[in-house]
């Protein structure tokens, strides 16, 4: 069986995210006997040495993918989340033994949040004049609402194609569902057939066990700096909250990531005068900051199937996380494994990180339940469930 995995950029685990999350599938099914070729839109890292069997960077989009198609006899196409490019890869595989499979990697309709009205103002209202800028307030905030409507009703007509042109569509969770078909505008009750839940994978290591008496009292973030879906700025209100009792002093913060906010964030933390904070940049291995941490602090407006918390669950560090995505009830066991707050009960976050930081013997009994709970999400057997839908597409076995 031979498999394309279509990205946005060439796939390096360390950017995160799909790239992660496809290098891990990968390596999985490369072992298994399935032989997987990778075509990107764009070098994020030019000359970067993947696990691919082979790489082409696509220039001419539909005679490439054409020519890769027909070169590597390639049976299945998977599109990584890129909706603007499935008309033009149903187009360069017309009229070949090939089938088509989008994998959503976001929530449903979570495109829509990306054009917010700081991009508008930042990317789409260059002002040349002091009458421009005194006159922007008014006309920006026309333009913007004009625009985004524009551009959520295109999200909508590509998410349509989508549902139409795919032969196979894969979301994170079977709550996505319901979801995905409306947002779609679907109205055929067999539209549904297409839908597939395949999990993200996460290799599970048998052999590396938590060391409890290694952790600090350290709670960690590793996020993306990125308000609109990442909303740092509320981790950092409830930490303040939290220091302002005086009972953590001897607690740490750290932050792991970059990101266009990131100087936002710092800026944050000295105007408010927050303690006991250290925002470390971005590492292209976190592992160690999850391995020494006790608590691992989420507090995203939305996610789709969040690689982070499958880190923090190994590593034993305890999650605690807004319901403002309907995956995490996949992913975590309330109270078992880890704790799911209300969305926007800021007073219940609080309570929740009080009761870890302050009673340790409970917090370890929850950090016991992290790693078992990974074993759902082995890459061996979330690449049984794609060479299934491998099989079941092509009518053969991989």
């Amino acid at each position: 069986m031979n498999i394309l995995f279509y990205t946005d950029k060439n796939v390096d685990p360390s950017l995160g995210g799909v790239e992660r999350v496809t290098d891990i599938l990968v390596r999985t099914l490369m072992s298994r006997g399935v032989t997987c070729v990778s075509a990107y839109g764009n070098e994020a890292r030019p000359g970067y040495k993947d696990v691919f069997a082979s790489s082409y960077h696509l220039i001419d989009f539909e005679k490439d993918l054409r020519d890769i198609v027909l070169r590597h006899k390639i049976d299945v196409v998977i599109n990584q989340s890129r909706q603007e490019r499935i008309m033009a890869t149903k187009r360069a595989i017309a009229g070949l033994p090939c089938k088509l499979v989008f994998a959503h990697h976001l929530a449903p309709g979570w495109e829509e949040n990306t054009f917010d009205y700081k991009y508008f103002m930042n990317e789409c209202c260059p002002w040349n004049s002091v009458m421009d800028w005194m006159k922007a307030p008014y006309r920006a905030t026309l333009g913007y609402w004009m625009m985004k409507r524009r551009i959520d009703s295109l999200y909508k007509q590509r998410f349509s194609e989508v549902l139409h042109e795919s032969d196979a569509i894969v979301l994170l969770s079977s709550r996505y569902k319901g979801a995905f078909l409306d947002y779609c505008g679907s109205r055929d009750e067999n539209d549904g057939e297409k839908l597939y839940v395949i999990h993200n994978p996460h290799i599970v290591k048998a052999e590396c066990e938590v060391e409890q008496e290694k952790k600090l009292k350290e709670v960690v973030i590793v996020s993306r700096m990125y308000e609109v879906q990442k909303r740092i700025s509320l981790a950092l209100r409830i930490w303040m909250k939290l220091m302002s009792t005086g009972k953590y002093d001897d607690w740490k913060l750290t932050i792991v990531g970059d990101g266009e906010q990131k100087e936002d964030y710092e800026r944050q933390i000295r105007r408010q005068k927050i303690r006991n904070v250290e925002m470390v940049g971005h590492k292209s291995d976190p592992k160690p900051y999850y391995e020494r941490a006790r608590i691992f602090m989420m507090t995203s407006k939305s996610e789709a199937w969040p690689m982070t918390i499958m880190e923090t669950l190994e590593a034993g560090a305890v999650p605690v996380v807004f319901d403002s995505f309907a995956a995490i009830y996949d992913m975590i066991e309330n109270g078992k494994n880890g704790f799911i707050v209300k969305e926007g009960d800021i007073d219940s976050y609080i309570g929740v990180m009080e009761k870890l930081m302050g009673d340790e013997e409970y917090r370890r009994s929850v950090s016991g339940g992290c790693r078992p709970s990974l074993e759902r999400f082995s890459a061996d057997k979330i690449a049984d469930d794609w060479i299934a839908l491998f099989g079941k597409l092509t009518g053969r076995e991989a």
